[in-house]
C-alpha cells in the first residue's frame, strides 16, 4: 500500500542509522555547531516531527482515498 510506503520513508528519518545520510547530517551538525547528536539525541530531535508529518500524510491519503471512491469518475 502507498500508506506503508509512505510510513517507511518518513520513519527512517527518525533513526539515525535508517538512512545513509542521517550519519552524514549529524555529522555536519557537529562540525558546523559543535552539537554532537548521538543515536538518542537525534530520535528526541526526529520523533516529533516524524509523528506530525505521519499523521498529516495519513489523513491527506485517507482523505483522497474517500473521494475516490464516493466521486468516481465515469467515462
Amino acid at each position: 500500500s502507498s500508506l506503508a510506503v509512505a510510513a517507511k520513508n518518513i520513519c527512517s528519518t527518525v533513526f539515525l542509522t535508517a538512512i545513509v545520510p542521517n550519519p552524514i547530517s549529524a555529522s555536519y551538525i557537529e562540525d558546523v555547531a559543535g552539537i554532537r547528536l548521538g543515536w538518542f539525541e537525534w530520535f528526541k530531535m526526529a520523533f516529533p516531527h516524524t509523528v506530525v508529518i505521519l499523521v498529516f500524510h495519513g489523513l491527506s491519503l485517507d482523505g483522497c482515498l474517500s473521494l475516490k471512491l464516493k466521486a468516481p469518475l465515469n467515462f
